[in-house]
């Protein structure tokens, strides 16, 4: 079921932004600009024109988010009989390539996880035409568009999707880049997720410590 936008939370990168529903699923993402033909449109359809999933495998988990403070690192946690996992999910940028990264991390427990990648381009209307790689990354092209995808998961295709089924142990991490560029440039190289997500979270508490307090700023008055 298409979620309600108020069930969506938020992460980009100052060029672009994500949004991601309670169920772990982007649903709403444009490369390499806001303004930009989206390549995840599930709140103007259904996921089919296109999401990002990763999901326990059991029924009705208890979901609890938080971003990482200061940042818009965003932290969605599963709570299932068999345990409980978290994504942790951030936007970053290289140059002129855009990552999107997600690290599946096991909390308590052993938790089977499903993953489902469904690629639309120009706001659902065109399928990409993927290869694997050397490296055993996926390479979806359509038109100047390119995303690679890569993990230490097995992946397999079905139905004009990626999908993939994993378990997340206590204190194990699984980590996914979904890496944007133009299709006429260079191939991204393979981002580390973990440190992307350690710059991120760094970089944005920085930013909000250097900002000047309003409890130290002049008061001014003004006379109408």
């Amino acid at each position: 079921m298409t979620l309600l936008i108020e069930d969506h939370a938020i992460i980009g990168n100052n060029a672009t932004a994500a949004l991601l529903g309670r169920s772990g699923s982007f649903d709403w993402l444009c490369f390499p600009r806001f303004d930009s033909a989206a390549c995840f449109v599930a709140p103007l359809g259904s996921p089919d024109n296109g999401h990002w999933s990763s999901t326990p495998k059991a029924a009705r988990p208890k979901v609890t988010r938080r971003y990482s403070e200061g940042t818009l690192v965003l932290e969605t946690e599963f709570s299932v009989p068999e345990g409980s996992a978290v994504l942790i999910d951030c936007m970053h940028r290289r140059g002129g390539h855009q990552d999107v990264i997600r690290i599946v991390r096991g909390i308590r427990g052993r938790v089977p996880m499903q993953m489902e990648l469904s690629l639309r381009f120009d706001y659902g209307t065109v399928i990409p035409w993927v290869t694997r790689l050397e490296d055993n990354r996926l390479c979806a092209v359509a038109g100047p568009d390119q995303i690679v995808f890569g993990t230490r998961v097995a992946l397999r295709g079905e139905d004009l999707k990626t999908r993939a089924d994993f378990e997340i142990e206590e204190g194990q991490t699984v980590p996914f880049a979904l890496t944007w560029s133009h299709s006429f440039g260079t191939l991204p190289s393979p981002p580390d997720a973990a440190a992307v997500v350690e710059n991120v979270t760094d970089g944005g508490r920085t930013s909000r410590a250097s900002k000047p307090s309003t409890d130290s700023m002049p008061k001014r008055l003004c006379v109408l």
